[in-house]
């Protein structure tokens, strides 16, 4: 039988019901009551906060008795506590909330919103002008040419909060100093990459380490990942924020 926990008008405020008093509850003769427990986060005991707009929010939490009136934490009554660290298996560790946290008899705290996505952007990588990759893929050289391949991408997030990882493939094997992983977006350098202010990051490969010691002709793929640091507030990431983006190519001698 569903049981609404809030918002309820008591006393002039809209209250919300944590872990009711089940012998209070209506029930047919018979029925079973419990508190729902499925183990998962987020399924219970959770409050959710919703703004459309990104920022720090000042959040106080207070405690009021069913007739509306105010429970003041202490030894007698109860006591507020944080999360603390985050155990093996998803276990969240608490402390009791230091006592400047505590304002008007509730647990005042702060959390930042972002629901703002990454944005990733591998660009054409070319030699010079006139040696660019073209929209098949294909980027043909002189084997004169001492011009260095200039491989690029946009890493970004609109509050540089998120990390990246990016990497070179030539056909199976990976280009030697091509990768870097866990990076910020604001790195100046990522591995081997140049950051300019626009979040682009460059860096210009010698054929030498292109090809390696067996090949003159190869095929390509370079390979961005953006990790956004929002999270759920219990740890877990939110993963659509994340983006991607891949682009093949493949050099090839000139006829």
């Amino acid at each position: 039988m569903p049981y609404k926990l809030g918002p309820n008008l008591v006393g002039g405020l809209n209250l919300y019901e944590f872990k009711p008093d089940t012998s209070l509850l209506p029930r047919p003769p018979g029925a079973r009551v419990y508190w729902f427990s499925s183990g998962l986060m987020g399924q219970e005991y959770t409050g959710y906060f919703g703004s459309g707009a990104p920022g720090s929010y000042a959040i106080r939490l207070t405690v009021y008795n069913p007739g509306g009136t105010q429970v003041m934490p202490g030894m007698g009554t109860f006591q507020f506590v944080a999360p603390d660290t985050l155990g093996t298996g998803g276990t969240i560790h608490t402390h009791y909330a230091a006592l400047g946290d505590i304002e008007g008899g509730g647990y005042r705290f702060r959390i930042r919103v972002d629901n703002r996505p990454c944005s990733a952007f591998v660009y054409t990588p070319h030699m010079d002008t006139v040696t660019v990759a073209d929209e098949c893929g294909m980027m043909r050289y002189d084997t004169t040419d001492t011009n260095p391949v200039t491989i690029s991408f946009h890493a970004s997030h609109p509050d540089n909060r998120a990390l990246f990882s990016f990497y070179i493939v030539r056909g199976i094997n990976t280009v030697p100093t091509s990768p870097v992983s866990g990076a910020e977006v604001t790195a100046n350098p990522a591995g081997v990459y140049a950051r300019d202010v626009g979040s682009n990051f460059t860096y210009g490969f010698p054929l030498a380490t292109m090809f390696g010691p067996k090949c003159t002709e190869a095929a390509f793929s370079e390979n961005l990942y953006l990790y956004a640091k929002a999270t759920t507030g219990n740890g877990y990431r939110i993963t659509s924020y994340d983006r991607s983006f891949v682009r093949a190519f493949a050099m090839a001698k000139k006829k």
